[in-house]
């Protein structure tokens, strides 16, 4: 391997850690509370080091909701992979949406916080849209499939079953009555019971 190729392979090893210390900040302390700073000190480097790498705070931040969602994109995709029957398929989706408490508060709390920035940043609202995009498709594929062996109404929207889940995930974190595992279930039901008319 050649020095330039080693040095720019130590580069993106430290630009992945970067990132996934700036998620781990927003996922504690909202995009609004967290500083340059406290980023660098999680990483552990200094602020300067963060600013080789990344232009400013948004170039970094907007980094880290990438990653985030691509990591799921692709969570979601291989799941979905691993069995061939849609309703399995849908299953699947649940599965890997609904992963456990812990993990989901702390995906969503930082995803939703980088979220907001898409209303005001067309970098972030691009990204956000051709998330919706892969997974729409996907959803689309699905129900496709579904229809075509007779076990899902013909007129379902992947629109809808994006809609449940994101939906029911916001319900859960506001909600303090009912558990996770209720949240998970009721989301299966409700997508079954949506494409099964």
């Amino acid at each position: 391997m050649s020095p330039r190729i080693a040095v720019e392979e130590q580069q993106e090893v430290r630009k992945a850690e970067l990132v996934r210390a700036t998620f781990q900040e927003v996922s504690e302390k909202g995009f609004s509370d967290t500083t340059l700073e406290d980023i660098a000190q999680r990483a552990g480097v200094s602020k300067g080091v963060l600013l080789y790498y990344f232009r400013s705070k948004e170039d970094l931040f907007l980094s880290a909701f990438k990653h985030s969602i691509l990591m799921l994109r692709d969570r979601l995709r291989q799941t979905v992979a691993s069995v061939s029957d849609p309703v399995e398929k849908i299953r699947a989706i649940v599965r890997t949406s609904f992963v456990s408490a812990k993990a989901n508060r702390k995906f969503y709390q930082a995803y939703l916080d980088l979220l907001s920035m898409g209303t005001r940043q067309e970098a972030f609202k691009q990204l956000n849209a051709r998330f919706y995009e892969n997974c729409l498709a996907m959803d689309a594929e699905i129900i496709t499939e579904g229809v075509r062996q007779g076990l899902f109404r013909p007129d379902a929207d992947p629109g809808v079953l994006r809609a449940i889940v994101d939906g029911l995930m916001l319900q859960w974190l506001f909600d303090e009555n009912k558990s996770f595992e209720d949240y998970q279930q009721r989301c299966e039901v409700a997508l079954l019971r949506y494409l099964q008319g």
